[in-house]
């Protein structure tokens, strides 16, 4: 596949990775990696790709990182609204 080809399945690939969709940006990665290996690359394709690679990984750990704090916050939420603990100071004798 052409040049043209390979900025096609690059677009799909961030544009999955922004849309935060990790399965599709799965697909798209395996798309890409197949139009690039279908021929000969030359020295600027392998660069592009590089850079390519580079940036998503990098989009897709900020992403997660700003998931893993989203989630946090949520599991602080639901633990200040979750059950009380029960706890008495008193003790029985017999």
């Amino acid at each position: 596949m052409t040049t043209a080809g390979l900025a096609i399945y690059a677009e799909g690939l961030q544009s999955a990775i922004q849309a935060h969709d990790f399965s599709g940006a799965q697909s798209a990665l395996h798309a890409y990696c197949t139009c690039f290996r279908s021929r000969g690359r030359n020295l600027k394709e392998v660069e592009e790709a590089r850079n390519l690679l580079r940036s998503s990984v990098q989009l897709a750990q900020a992403q997660k990182a700003h998931l893993a704090e989203e989630l946090m916050s949520l599991k602080r939420i639901c633990e200040a609204y979750g059950s009380p603990t029960l706890s008495h100071t008193w003790r029985l004798e017999g």
